[in-house]
């Protein structure tokens, strides 16, 4: 008996240390992953549409950016006479490495061989670091420190990523 109640305390121990040691390792790894501010020289500056495409009733919009991931860019579809899924508040998309997609409903009428091409729209995609979270907002800074490029402007002292592209639908 006095065998078994040593092996089961030899067992436990051993699990507590290898529970320690992988905290002791990992630890220092993931706070450096979802933590890390911006490295020497770092900035952002990518931030565009490759690819819109009408399919069906839907619009999709593909893009390309080197934000950090887990960035929440901002989307406001406008002009024509239509009024796009969302009522014009815009749409939040997340970044997912390096990349985004969105599908957004067409107005109604849209997507009739009848009324395609009539309406100029502009697409207007947004990166504005006080609405992120706190890891992206450490790398990027928390006034746009560390965006950069064509694509930077500058509004309340506060520098954002905006992106336009216009469209014939």
């Amino acid at each position: 008996m006095n065998k078994f109640c040593n092996q089961r305390k030899l067992k436990g121990w051993m699990i507590f240390l290898v529970c320690a040691f992988a905290l002791t390792v990992f630890t220092p790894l993931v706070h450096e992953t979802f933590a890390k501010g911006p490295e020497k020289g770092e900035n952002f500056s990518l931030l565009k549409i490759t690819e819109v495409s009408v399919r069906g009733s839907k619009l999709h919009i593909r893009g390309e950016t080197d934000l950090p991931a887990g960035s929440s860019l901002h989307l406001k579809l406008d002009g024509g006479s239509g009024i796009f899924g969302n009522g014009n508040k815009g749409i939040k998309i997340h970044v997912n490495s390096h990349f985004f997609f969105v599908q957004v409903d067409l107005p109604k009428g849209k997507n009739d061989k009848n009324n395609k091409g009539k309406d100029i729209f502009r697409i207007r995609l947004r990166f504005d670091p006080s609405g992120q979270q706190d890891g992206v907002r450490l790398r990027v800074g928390p006034k746009g420190e560390n965006l950069a490029g064509k694509y930077v402007k500058t509004e309340d002292g506060v520098k954002v990523l905006q992106f336009d592209k216009f469209l014939l639908l």
